[in-house]
This record gives structure tokens, sequence and C-alpha cells, in this order.
């Protein structure tokens, strides 16, 4: 069995060169996470997980995720705090951020567009969608 990352020079895994995106998901809800990191391996996509804001930030700036999946109510520092400090940050700003939460008020659409969010999705997630809603962000980046 391989293992599961083999460095291959700079942000490269072995994932990277077989044309697997990675995938960040930042999200604190153990199920939750674990459906997401499932959901996105049977579509042949590379996640990671981190389970609070600032382990996100941390591991957006060591992994250099091609998307991040990011819940607006997370522990420590909130997603919309997550996204505004990554959209300041020149190395990690052009990466496209998929918001995640249960929240669907206008206004929270509104505030995640306004600091640089490509897309928004709501939960309970509907598998399909949020793979529809992945590829179609990838597509047009």
């Amino acid at each position: 069995m391989p293992p599961a990352r083999l460095k291959c020079g700079g942000r490269g895994t072995l994932a990277l060169m077989k044309g697997k995106k990675r995938i960040l998901i930042v999200e604190d809800d153990y199920e939750t996470g674990f459906l997401l990191t499932e959901l996105l391996k049977l579509h042949n996509f590379d996640p990671l997980w981190a389970k609070d804001g600032a382990e996100g930030i941390e591991m957006v700036e060591k992994e250099m995720p091609d998307m991040i999946l990011l819940d607006i109510m997370l522990p420590k520092v909130s997603g919309t705090e997550v996204l505004s400090v990554l959209k300041s940050r020149p190395r990690v700003k052009e990466i496209p951020v998929l918001m995640c939460t249960i929240l669907n008020k206008l206004n929270e659409v509104e505030k995640c567009y306004e600091l640089g969010a490509s897309g928004y999705i709501t939960k309970p997630y509907d598998p399909k969608r949020v793979i529809d809603k992945v590829r179609s962000i990838f597509e047009a980046s």
C-alpha cells in the first residue's frame, strides 16, 4: 500500500501528480466534516480537514489547497473572519472559497460574496449539489 502523501517538490503530492484537486474542508462538526471528506474522496478529490478557523488558516498556508469549503460558524475564528484573512494574503487570495453553513440569510450571503467567496451552499447538504458546486467553481477558475 503506497503512503498517503509523497512529497514531489513544492506543494505537490502524489495525489496532485495524478490530477486530483486538493480541497480543504474547514468544519468543526465531526459528522459533517467526515461526510464531506468521504464525499470528496468518492468523487476523486484529495480532501484535507481543519476543525476550526485558526487551524484552517494555518493549513491553507501550509498545504495550498486548490479550493476551500469553509463553514461560517466556527470556534476560535469565524468563517467570515477566515475568509477576510485569506483574501488579504497575496499568496492565497486566489484560492476559491465555497462558504458552507446552516445560515441562509441574504445578508450573510452578500457579506461572503463581498469578502471574496466564490460560492455559497447551505446545510443540510445535498451531496450532488455539493459536488456540482465544487466542479462549477473549478470550471470557472
